[in-house]
């Protein structure tokens, strides 16, 4: 998958407990933070993250553009249906991401990815589990499983 970051944009830490993250930069520079320690990364170099290993990311000095592949997919690919059947326009908000992720945890899928430290990712479950009960988020599930059943 391709996608492109702003100059100073990046990503929180996390860990992906189903999938090792391969990054290759096409763009820019970026830096990786990954167990505690900094790589500075620039356009035809490559990263790998080992699954279970907390890590994030900052681009630095100009926009930045990667691929990312993600291995084994487990239920990656679902994160990204459900996405695109939440918001067919393809912006995701937080909103969005919140939705998505009460779908995967209602159909009992392997979540993306976790926040890091651990403990953060309960309370956060906790939160989108009542948020999405309480909203009625519900139909989204419905919603999802037929889709993919046909």
């Amino acid at each position: 998958m391709g996608f492109s970051v702003e100059k100073g944009g990046s990503v929180p830490p996390h860990k992906h407990e189903h999938a090792s993250e391969h990054f290759s930069v096409l763009k820019g520079e970026v830096i990786f933070t990954v167990d505690g320690k900094k790589v500075i990364k620039k356009a035809g170099e490559e990263i790998l993250i080992p699954m279970h290993t907390p890590h994030l990311f900052t681009v630095i000095k100009e926009d930045a553009e990667m691929t990312v592949t993600f291995a084994p997919c487990a239920d990656t690919h679902r994160l990204f249906q459900i996405l695109a059947t939440i918001e067919p326009s393809g912006e995701v908000t937080m909103t969005t991401m919140s939705k998505a992720l009460f779908v995967m945890l209602e159909m009992n899928l392997k979540q993306f990815s976790n926040p890091h430290p651990a403990f953060a990712n309960n309370i956060i479950n906790a939160i989108v589990i009542a948020t999405g009960k309480l909203w009625g988020w519900n139909k989204l599930t419905k919603q999802f499983s037929d889709l993919i059943k046909n």
